[in-house]
């Protein structure tokens, strides 16, 4: 596979030749998009920003989710180590209240929930999902924006489609955080 990034390159400074390019073409049609959502860009904006404005909080809950998916894939017992996952997750998100207010870090958590919405309701034990939820209602307690709005509205379809536990809890935990900020 070509380079993307140097033919892409060498196109825009006009040394860039017509085969390199179909090549470039032909290598992305053949690239593997099914866990590709076409967001990570995005998500990768948002990342940036939590690091700078939130501390890393909502990078960190994603590293810790990806480690326990990987853990959990090699190991069968969930609840043997329930002490050592919660407390790391306890630990990781001692400092919320420091960085509720960084939108990348609102963003990102958003769409960690919304994009293992399946994970979280048949893969992490309940304990993690609770913790998670417990993040998400200390996160978005009195907050408002058009990025709650629209995770609201994108997680209120899914919950139409057969028992969605998980998104309905969020969905739960977006207005009553709505519901807080109205009230104020």
């Amino acid at each position: 596979m070509c380079s993307p990034s140097l033919t892409l390159r060498n196109i825009l400074e006009g040394q860039g030749d017509a085969d390199a390019y179909k090549e470039l073409l032909k290598n992305l049609e053949t690239f593997s998009f099914s866990s590709w959502r076409g967001d990570e860009m995005q998500r990768q904006l948002w990342r940036l920003q939590d690091l700078r404005d939130g501390g890393g909080l909502g990078f960190t809950v994603e590293l810790f989710f990806l480690a326990l998916s990987q853990l959990f894939s090699t190991s069968s017992s969930k609840e043997s180590h329930s002490a050592l996952y919660t407390g790391t997750f306890r630990a990781i998100t001692s400092g919320w209240s420091k960085h509720k207010h960084s939108l990348g870090t609102q963003k990102l958590l958003l769409d960690i929930a919304m994009s293992g919405r399946e994970e979280f309701d048949f893969h992490y034990p309940a304990y993690i999902v609770d913790k998670l939820l417990l993040l998400l209602g200390n996160i978005f307690k009195g907050q408002t924006g058009a990025h709650i709005d629209e995770a609201r509205q994108q997680f209120e379809p899914f919950i139409m489609y057969g028992p969605r536990r998980f998104m309905e809890r969020v969905l739960r935990v977006l207005t009553w955080g709505q519901a807080q900020s109205l009230a104020s």
